[in-house]
């Protein structure tokens, strides 16, 4: 209750507030230097490879998954296979995705799309902002402007290519599947999702019938669609 205890004390924080993010500063100027070198920051390895350290610092090594990541690369790249088609084919073969059971087609894209397989390494690609949202403080992910990305060759094994991944890139962006500018037409939508997969339902319209929902994920669900 005295003013001037709270007033030493408020003071007191804040210095050790400005200490803690001058702390931070320096750590993250350490992670991006190292980085620079060709390490691996990141905690989780890419799938098909394993962290490991030398007498430079961490990097990357493969794994008995790595084969995946090729098989993957050159179905899309030379045999011209979709996403699914090459999801399919992993489950036939009881390959297991880094997460759940099944593959799908963002876990394939994700694959196709991440530097690291062609031997390079992308560091601060995303970072984390604090905004402000019904009362709240919320923090979300965003992606970081262009000059403040490391992206730079790495000392990892390379599991495809540089031209087949630069290939890769050109084929995906030439063929962008998102309609941004499209009317949101089904009202379930982000809010319905499947009681035995847990994916999304989706709608299936239909000219000369009444509009559908129904998961997308048939090669494994066995949910019905009904009407919407």
């Amino acid at each position: 209750q005295n003013k001037m205890q709270r007033k030493f004390f408020e003071q007191e924080l804040m210095r050790g507030n400005d200490y803690l993010e001058y702390t931070k500063e320096i750590l993250w100027r350490g992670r991006v230097l190292s980085a620079q070198k060709g390490n691996f920051i990141g905690s989780i390895p890419p799938y098909g490879y394993d962290k490991t350290k030398d007498e430079i610092g961490p990097t990357l090594k493969e794994n008995e998954l790595s084969w995946v990541v090729t098989t993957i690369g050159n179905m899309y790249y030379y045999d011209y296979k979709t996403f699914l088609q090459i999801a399919l084919y992993l489950d036939s073969i009881g390959v297991k995705p880094a997460r759940g059971e099944k593959w799908n087609k963002s876990s394939i894209k994700s694959i196709l799309k991440n530097p690291h397989y062609a031997g390079y390494v992308r560091f601060g690609y995303m970072r984390e902002e604090t905004v402000f949202e019904n009362g709240k403080l919320k923090k979300i992910c965003v992606k970081a402007d262009k000059e403040d990305v490391v992206y730079v060759p790495g000392r990892q094994p390379v599991l495809i290519p540089p031209d087949v991944f630069a290939g890769i890139q050109e084929r995906i962006n030439n063929n962008p599947r998102a309609k941004i500018d499209a009317p949101l037409r089904n009202p379930l939508a982000g809010i319905l999702y499947c009681a035995k997969c847990g994916k999304m339902m989706v709608q299936h319209p239909y000219k000369k019938a009444r509009q559908r929902i129904e998961c997308r994920t048939k090669h494994y669900c066995d949910t019905k669609s009904t009407f919407l």
